[in-house]
């Protein structure tokens, strides 16, 4: 399996907390242990400005210092010099890129890809894990892939479950963070059927269509546990 980007992404399992908009869900974000907190900069609901996301990002570096988490930004569609605007007001530390991968094209971005498909259905694990490592081989060093549910109309944070048993699959060769549909009551599931490098959740820990602190502190723990339980 090759080796993600440690510097960057350390080693699993990682927790990503994703569609944050507000200090106060960062703030319980950090406390309860996140690796990873993300902010959508595609058209959403969960849409946030880059500055807002740098008020965020400061504040959590701030109050946390290297305890803070590391922040992504996550786009679709969206071309490198935008981006890199974004990167840099906001002040993130990974790009996340929703992809096709069958119209990828390699990024010019000094900052780690974390890449995000969507398998549609009837896709193997085989063409999956060839197409992302052939998708990597421009960037200076592998990062994770993000799997999630597959939706004709959302990129994410649909709610949707994802294929568990294809991410498995593709689990066996490629660091995995899995999303798609995840909540506390289901991450333990997941976790110890697909044994995946990181979750990730966004819907499952909001409360009519905001993020929720209490929902976030409890995936967190509930995720920690059963990491917990696969290394003992």
């Amino acid at each position: 399996m090759p080796e993600p980007d440690l510097e960057v992404f350390g080693r699993s399992p990682v927790i990503k907390i994703c569609g944050v908009r507000e200090v106060e869900h960062a703030v319980t974000a950090a406390e309860a242990g996140a690796d990873f907190i993300a902010f959508l900069f595609a058209p959403s609901r969960r849409k946030v400005d880059s500055v807002t996301a740098r008020e965020i990002t400061t504040t959590i570096r701030r109050q946390f210092g290297e305890m803070s988490p590391r922040f992504i930004g996550v786009f679709v569609d969206e071309d490198d010099d935008t981006i890199l605007r974004v990167v840099d007001t906001a002040a993130l530390d990974v790009v996340q890129i929703h992809v096709s991968p069958s119209a990828w094209t390699p990024r010019a971005l000094p900052v780690p890809i974390l890449s995000a498909i969507s398998p549609v259905p009837g896709s193997s694990s085989r063409e999956i894990i060839d197409s992302v490592l052939t998708m990597q081989l421009d960037q200076r060093r592998p990062s994770p892939v993000l799997l999630d549910a597959f939706d004709p109309d959302q990129f994410g944070g649909t709610g949707k479950v994802g294929d568990w048993a294809l991410a498995a699959a593709v689990a066996t060769e490629l660091p995995v963070i899995l999303a798609g549909g995840l909540n506390a009551d289901n991450v333990s599931d997941a976790i110890e059927q697909v044994r995946p490098f990181g979750v990730d959740v966004s819907s499952g820990v909001e409360t009519e269509g905001r993020k929720d602190s209490r929902k976030i502190i409890e995936f967190v723990k509930a995720a920690r546990l059963a990491f917990n339980s696969l290394e003992a």
